[in-house]
């Protein structure tokens, strides 16, 4: 009996001695493995708790509604001012006619003839068309002509009824100027010219 007394004794106080207070337990006193399943309350840990792809992923789930439209932003700075633009046209002058006749001499004989006066210096841009031109002379021609002077290069061979286009762009001073459509016969014998249809002459400044 001695000895179950002193054994009973010895139990108590080694009870005594390791009993801990409330929440001494900590992270340092855990052992691995120490906390399992069973020991933790259900639902009681959340994604953080776990490592990077220990948690299977779940299914997508819906779209969500879509958000309201945001507020307007503001006006952006104004941007740099382009290069300038080439010139355009700033003066134009056109004449339609009908069909006409001219006789000789080839140089007072204007198949169709326009004036007009330039606000400025520029480059002058000439159109003739005649949908039906007979001019009548040795290697029959026609050319255009600027104040009374043939233009170069204009001159076409009219051999007979067909119809022609004449172009130039010449430079051109500002002022009264006059463009005419006329007779070229290389080799003389001018016994006159004919145009039938609706023929026009037009002029167009440009860089002025």
């Amino acid at each position: 009996m001695g000895y179950l007394a002193l054994a009973v004794a010895l139990g108590g106080t080694s009870y005594a001695a390791v009993s801990l207070p409330a929440k001494s337990v900590g992270t340092k006193q855990l052992k691995p493995d120490a906390v399992t399943s069973p020991k933790v309350e259900n639902r009681s840990l959340t994604a953080v708790d776990f490592r990077v792809g220990q948690l299977p992923r779940g299914d997508k789930g819906d779209p969500g509604q879509q958000g309201a439209q945001g507020i307007q932003g503001a006006q952006g700075i104004q941007g740099d001012q382009g290069p300038t633009g080439a010139p355009g046209p700033t003066f134009m002058a056109l004449r339609s006619g009908g069909s006409l006749a001219v006789g000789p001499p080839p140089g007072s004989a204007a198949i169709d003839s326009i004036g007009f006066t330039l606000p400025a210096d520029g480059k002058l841009y000439i159109r003739a068309f005649q949908p039906d031109l007979t001019v009548n002379c040795s290697m029959g021609g026609a050319a255009l002509y600027l104040d009374g002077v043939p233009i170069p290069f204009t001159r076409h061979a009219v051999p007979g009824s067909k119809p022609v286009e004449f172009t130039a762009l010449v430079p051109i001073t500002a002022g009264a100027h006059g463009v005419a459509l006329r007779p070229d016969c290389q080799f003389g014998g001018f016994t006159g010219a004919s145009s039938l249809g609706t023929s026009s002459l037009s002029v167009l400044l440009v860089g002025g």
